[in-house]
């Protein structure tokens, strides 16, 4: 077997166990899209508006707070809520899910060591089948915290950010997007 097939596999061991839990698994796909695009790219819309109402004068001079006070109340709460709360979300699901991948994994490791032979145990010394079991567990945490922190935020990120620039520049998005799925797709 080649390290491309174990590979699969073991994404495939991973991915079936996460879908043991599909209401983690589907609360993951939503908050993290939601919560970097409420938290990185709606409030600088918010404040770019401000500005750009301060630059033409489309304010009333000396009443800030009936100018600009729904706009600050809703920067203030997005950044609050999807900033802090949002990502609190996110951990919560994440943690819960990932305990109760382990465990599974764990229980599915467990039942396979015992469903062998003696001659099996035998040759195999038992130290080594906890390392393996250990290193197996291991690489689902880091490869899911890669999956939910880095990878789901940045496609999240060029989601938002295609939707934001496509009525301006489609043609600058339609490059972005190319480039974005090229250079995953080969990397």
């Amino acid at each position: 077997m080649n390290q491309s097939r174990y590979a699969r596999e073991t994404v495939r061991l991973f991915w079936s166990a996460a879908w043991r839990q599909p209401k983690r698994v589907i609360g993951i796909l939503i908050m993290v899209p939601l919560t970097v695009s409420f938290g990185s790219y709606v409030p600088p819309l918010i404040m770019a508006n401000v500005l750009n109402r301060l630059a033409k004068g489309d304010y009333q001079a000396h009443h800030i707070w009936a100018s600009f006070g729904l706009e600050l109340i809703a920067y203030g709460s997005l950044m609050i809520v999807a900033g802090v709360v949002g990502w609190r979300i996110v951990d919560l699901i994440d943690w819960k899910l990932e305990g109760n991948v382990e465990r599974f994994l764990a229980q599915h490791i467990f039942n396979h060591v015992l469903s062998q032979s003696a001659n099996f145990h035998a040759n195999h010394f038992g130290g080594s089948l906890v390392s393996q079991t250990n290193k197996l567990m291991g690489s689902y945490i880091r490869m899911s915290d890669t999956t939910v922190f880095q990878v789901l935020p940045l496609v999240a990120s060029l989601g938002a950010s295609a939707i934001i620039l496509a009525p301006k520049a489609p043609w600058f998005v339609a490059v972005l997007l190319a480039f974005s799925i090229f250079y995953m797709v080969t990397a």
